[in-house]
This record gives structure tokens, C-alpha cells and sequence, in this order.
């Protein structure tokens, strides 16, 4: 049973972002057929921002940075950066030198990368065997992406990392067991996966359960229904929106009007 929730998850992720492509491909045919990016934002009701990013190339709708990482500035001198602190060479002689080559950063991004590059090094020595350095931020994305969909780490790793770290194994479990209860609008495991959360004893995580029990009514309504206030909560939002570029200039009659006018485009956008 778990295992299908599990999976009913993942069609819903893979169908939203299904969703944004086909929005993706609507705002392109609409620009090539020569409507400017107001008139898109009329006959979609997608937003202008929106719109700007998908008339991007290559624009990633997940999200731009998942599975890329950038260089940083010192990585190009590593070998050399190393060198000179080996030789005692101080961090403002070095910086001096890598100024000449290009790097703009300050002495102290340089004795950060040299820290870092010891711990690495000294992590290494205390393993006496070959390592493998998985981006933290690669783990991150386990969070809310199936491990098949996440680039930059294989399932042997996972199990790897896992197996060394076996408290993020409990989270991640703990995690999908909260995703499946949501799915599930049965709210009567809610208890019980608490006292579980409870029971691995991170102060984050018993910081978030105290917050459930404290509202403990709440979220289980929200299980059991799929009732919510978005819409009211989006509607408030957008009127405080209006109001604050106003930059309280105006007066009432002229924040009623500009709200009046932001359903009128909404309407003229559905039709």
C-alpha cells in the first residue's frame, strides 16, 4: 500500500511538471504567432514574470540550478593555492598573485577554500580508503525528488552514504512516511508518526512535531480534506500587493479601483 502511495506521488510531481511544459509550449506558439507578452498574459492569465523565463532557451521548468553546479573562483588555482600554503606562503601573497590572473575575490573567500580543502583532505586520510565527495546539496533534493530523477548520484552511492549515515536513512523514511499520510487523507496514522518523529530525538524535527501538536486539529483536518484557504489566503496576498506599490500615496477609491481592475484581467483571461 505504501508503495503505490509512493508511486501516486511521483505521477503527481511528473504531472505538474507536465503541466508547466504545456504552459511552456502555449507561451512560445503564442509568441511566434506575434502577440506581445500582455496579450499572452490576457489570454493565459500566466504571469508576466512567467512568461519572461519560459521565452528563455533552454529554461529549465523544475527548477534552474537542480542537478548543475557552478565552479567556484578558486577552483582553477587549487593545485597552485595549496602549493604556496604548503611553502607557508601567506593568503595575502597568494590572493596578491591570483589578482594578476584574474580572480576578484577577498583573502578571506581564499583561507575558506584552503579550510575546506583541509577537511576534505583529512577526512580522506581517516577513511585509509578511496572516497567519493557527494554535494550536500545533491542529498538535499531527496527531499522532494525520487532518486531516479536527481542527477549527480547513483543508487549504489545513496546506499553508500546512507549506510555511513544511517540517521538520514530514518529521516528520508520518516519523510516518505509524511508524504504518504498526506496522500492517503486518512488521518488516523498521524499519531503514530509523531511518536516516531519524537523518537529520533533532532531537535529541528521536534521542533516541527511540537508544531503539529500544537494545531493538532488543524492538520488533521487538513488530511482528511481537501478542503484549504488558498484561494482566500492568494486573494489577500495580491491586495497587499497592490496596496504596498501604491506606497500609500492614494487613497481607498484608488486601491478599490486597481483591484477591480486585476479581476476584470482575470476574467478576460478565463474567457
Amino acid at each position: 500500500m505504501i508503495d503505490a502511495q509512493t508511486n501516486c506521488l511521483i505521477d503527481m510531481l511528473e504531472s505538474r511538471d507536465t503541466e508547466v511544459e504545456d504552459k511552456i509550449q502555449k507561451v512560445k506558439q503564442l509568441h511566434d504567432q506575434g502577440c506581445g507578452k500582455l496579450d499572452i498574459y490576457k489570454l493565459t492569465g500566466i504571469s508576466i514574470t512567467s512568461i519572461n523565463n519560459y521565452l528563455i532557451e533552454g529554461y529549465n521548468p523544475v527548477h534552474g540550478q537542480y542537478g548543475t553546479s557552478r565552479p567556484g573562483p578558486l577552483i582553477p588555482f587549487k593545485d597552485e593555492i595549496l602549493t604556496l600554503r604548503a611553502e607557508a606562503v601567506t593568503y595575502k601573497k597568494i590572493t596578491e598573485g591570483l589578482r594578476s590572473k584574474g580572480y576578484r575575490g577577498s583573502v578571506a573567500a581564499l583561507r575558506v577554500f584552503v579550510s575546506k580543502e583541509k577537511r576534505i583532505a583529512k577526512d580522506l586520510l581517516e577513511h585509509q580508503e578511496p572516497s567519493e565527495l557527494i554535494d550536500k546539496r545533491v542529498i538535499y533534493q531527496l527531499l522532494y525528488k525520487p532518486i531516479e530523477k536527481i542527477k549527480g548520484i547513483s543508487k549504489n552511492q545513496l546506499d553508500e552514504v546512507l549506510k555511513k549515515y544511517p540517521v538520514l536513512s530514518e529521516l528520508l523514511k520518516l519523510l516518505s512516511d509524511f508524504k504518504t499520510l498526506l496522500l492517503s487523507r486518512q488521518s488516523a496514522g498521524l499519531s503514530l508518526w509523531v511518536e516516531k518523529a519524537r523518537a529520533l530525538e533532532l531537535k529541528e524535527i521536534t521542533s516541527f512535531v511540537t508544531g503539529i501538536q500544537g494545531d493538532y486539529d488543524s492538520v488533521k483536518n487538513a488530511i482528511d480534506y481537501s478542503y484549504n484557504n488558498g484561494l482566500a489566503e492568494g486573494s489577500v496576498n495580491k491586495i497587499k500587493t497592490i496596496k504596498r506599490v501604491m506606497y500609500g500615496r492614494n487613497h481607498f477609491d484608488m486601491l478599490k479601483s486597481k483591484v477591480l481592475q486585476l479581476e476584470a484581467l482575470k476574467k478576460i483571461s478565463v474567457n
